[in-house]
């Protein structure tokens, strides 16, 4: 083997890996959430989708503020 064809192997499992973990990224952000969970079940001050929750802690959270952890 020499050392051009090295590179090219090198860079078509390189290419190979890079398209692995982007699809995994890809594939993990966009699941497929039920209405009804919740993946920051107890940070509701810090979750991006409070606006919208309508879960019983965020509407809880929602409605004492900060005065009243959950």
């Amino acid at each position: 083997m020499d050392r051009k064809e090295f590179i090219r192997i090198s860079g078509r499992w390189i290419m190979l890996g890079l398209l692995g973990v982007f699809s995994g990224v890809l594939f993990y952000r966009h699941q497929v959430r039920s209405e009804n969970d919740c993946y920051s079940a107890d940070h509701c001050r810090h979750c991006k989708s409070l606006a919208t929750c309508t879960l019983p802690e965020a509407l809880k959270y929602k409605k004492n503020g900060e005065k009243e952890r959950i």
